[in-house]
């Protein structure tokens, strides 16, 4: 009978030379990758500071750009903004609600042009007929925001097979608010 040949320890491998420039390749790029991660950390908390601060500033009633412009521009700019200001603070979407609400399928509304310092606006629009537009302008006149409503042009076009009159309104609006 022979011998049996039975080896529990396994002799191992030699460890190779590519193997190892492989796991400093990875070492390296792990490396790489951790310092653009702080790097992309450092840059988000600059910015929530800054964020933060302009947060602060603007809660305090200031704006982060008026610290920088110099008071002598800050001053000419004072009759635009009070403009700006007088404008915003008008009714404008109760005054477009009235328009619309006053007309009817037989009347389109195509373009309004506002003046809010004057309270006037030009309301171009399509109708139907020459009395749809007349009926239209009445509507206007009976509205307790709308002081007038005039008839300032009109003319009629032929849209395929169909009449068509195009018109403009000038109204003033001055009424309760």
């Amino acid at each position: 009978m022979s011998l049996l040949a039975i080896n529990f320890a396994k002799s191992r491998q030699q460890v190779s030379l590519i193997g190892i420039l492989l796991c400093i390749c990875a070492a390296a790029a792990v490396g790489a990758v951790a310092v653009d991660y702080r790097d992309a950390r450092e840059a988000l908390e600059r910015a929530e500071l800054r964020q933060a601060r302009v947060m602060m500033t603007q809660r305090a009633g200031g704006v982060a750009s008026a610290s920088v412009m110099p008071a002598s521009a800050a001053r000419a700019d004072a009759p635009a903004v009070q403009r700006a200001i007088t404008q915003l603070g008008l009714p404008w979407s109760r005054l477009l609600a009235e328009m619309e609400t006053h007309a009817d399928a037989k009347v389109s509304l195509l373009g309004i042009e506002g003046n809010g310092l004057a309270r006037s606006a030009r309301i171009t629009g399509e109708a139907k007929t020459m009395d749809d537009a007349v009926a239209y302008i009445g509507r206007l006149r009976e509205s307790p925001l709308i002081s007038a409503a005039a008839l300032s042009g009109h003319e009629e076009k032929l849209d395929g097979a169909l009449r068509l009159v195009r018109f403009t309104v000038d109204i003033a609006w001055g009424g309760p608010v």
